[in-house]
């Protein structure tokens, strides 16, 4: 049988793995939104300039 006490690395490998899946994911999240962001700038200026 294993220790009590051994499974407490395994618990913070999995409590680092999510927290860095967290920050991935947030990460994807800011550049999707900037990249939608200047999407709708570019898309802003084509018609200003159009326009004038």
């Amino acid at each position: 049988m294993a220790e009590p006490g051994a499974s407490a690395p395994n618990i913070i490998w999995i409590i680092t793995l999510l927290k860095l899946c967290s920050m991935a994911a947030l990460t994807l999240l800011q550049k999707h939104s900037h990249q939608r962001n200047l999407a709708e700038l570019t898309e802003r200026l084509a018609t200003l300039l159009m326009e004038n």
